[in-house]
């Protein structure tokens, strides 16, 4: 619960996030709050299934918590990266949710959600990085403009906040919808507030691309250069990789099936 991270023992998250340097947020956020929705699947529900029958509301209750809350405390952050990582805590309460119904749609759901959130979640440290390094800081509201001046970097941020909102067509669409219909057929309100949080997603994610990209350029931001093209290409890497994940899920659930 603690590496998951799972409200209320989520805040380490954050604050480990902004100290971190840009290669620690990216492996933080894409292997090692893994390791916990791994160790639930292979070991949790193999050697205690019994605990987790007997503990499952409490837990369900938790990610619940953690799903609305880390999407309210995103849209309230000044500060991208720990906004990014707030919104990880509510993208890994799904994954919690879907994993502790037991049944086979809701665990291949969060499976896939957590290969999409790592890659999504990187790909936003890695743009949240881009800004740091041009302007050594992390506060949002010195962001703005960047339509047209970083019209290129706009669009990548563009598309991995509606993959991280889970648009269709992206990796983060299949795995939320695949999740939610598992716990919706176990628990209709836990699937309607599961959704719920799906749109305080698409509300912080269009608000954090409003405040960085539109808007009257500032005088700093007029003289910021766009993407060098080591930057181009990992982000263009990345968000390939979400998009095709989005159009061929089976590449990762036809594995899971067999």
């Amino acid at each position: 619960m603690v590496k998951i991270p799972v409200m209320p023992l989520h805040i380490w998250l954050p604050q480990a996030h902004v100290e971190a340097p840009l290669g620690g947020s990216i492996i933080l956020a894409g292997v090692l709050l893994k390791i916990g929705g791994y160790g639930l699947i292979r070991y949790i529900w193999v050697i205690v299934p019994e605990a987790v029958d007997y503990y499952g509301p409490l837990v369900e209750m938790l990610a619940i918590i953690g799903i609305v809350y880390g999407g309210l405390v995103t849209c309230r952050q000044i500060d991208i990266k720990r906004a990014i990582a707030y919104a990880s805590v509510g993208h890994m309460g799904l994954v919690v949710l879907g994993i502790n119904r037991g049944n086979s749609i809701g665990e291949i759901g969060s499976i896939y959600m957590m290969v999409s959130h790592g890659l999504i979640s990187g790909g936003l440290f890695i743009a949240a990085g881009v800004l740091y390094e041009r302007y050594s800081t992390r506060l949002i509201r010195y962001y703005r403009g960047h339509w047209v001046t970083m019209p290129i970097y706009s669009i990548y941020l563009l598309l991995l906040l509606m993959g991280n909102a889970g648009m269709p067509v992206s990796s983060g669409y299949i795995g939320e919808m695949q999740l939610l219909i598992g716990v919706y057929k176990d628990s209709v309100i836990m699937g309607i507030i599961g959704g719920i949080g799906g749109v305080i997603g698409a509300v912080y994610g269009f608000n954090i691309y409003s405040r960085v990209c539109y808007g009257q350029p500032g005088k700093y931001s007029k003289k910021m250069r766009d993407i060098n093209r080591q930057e181009n290409i990992v982000l263009l890497v990345i968000v390939v990789m979400v998009y095709i994940l989005g159009v061929y899920p089976w590449v990762i659930t036809g594995d899971i099936y067999v």
